[in-house]
């Protein structure tokens, strides 16, 4: 029997863990709970880049302006240019900061595959809108 000693690299966001080094530093650019994470999905469509950290400085000035103590759904959805992975960075980073797990009664929450839908077809429109003429 051969024993041999292996490294793990855990990403320093969400614990999650790979054998290679490579992909763990992928992974943590974009991991959800990263509160400066690159958002895949906004560079995809030139949706602009903004923080976690920034939209949620944003809803919290925009709730506390309209007079709210919590924000809502559709603020969250103009923030973040109704990209679902951002959508939920920011929930997560709010309930973090609030010391809230996803269970917790006022944890705040979205129903991701809902948004996912919403912005693939606001995506769909907006690519006939561009390039059915062209057919």
């Amino acid at each position: 029997m051969k024993k041999r000693r292996t490294w793990r690299y855990v990403c320093d966001f969400c614990s999650k863990g790979y054998s290679k080094e490579k992909y763990c530093l992928e992974h943590e650019k974009r991991c959800i709970k990263n509160p400066s994470r690159v958002c895949e999905m906004c560079e995809q469509y030139n949706l602009g880049h903004r923080t976690p950290e920034e939209m949620l400085m944003a809803m919290k000035v925009a709730s506390r302006l309209a007079g709210r103590r919590y924000f809502e759904i559709d603020q969250l959805r103009n923030i973040s240019h109704g990209c679902p992975l951002c959508m939920l960075s920011v929930v997560v980073l709010d309930n973090k900061n609030r010391g809230l797990n996803r269970f917790s009664e006022d944890a705040f929450s979205i129903d991701y595959a809902a948004e996912r839908d919403r912005f693939s077809q606001e995506c769909m429109k907006e690519w006939r809108r561009l390039y059915a003429p062209l057919f």
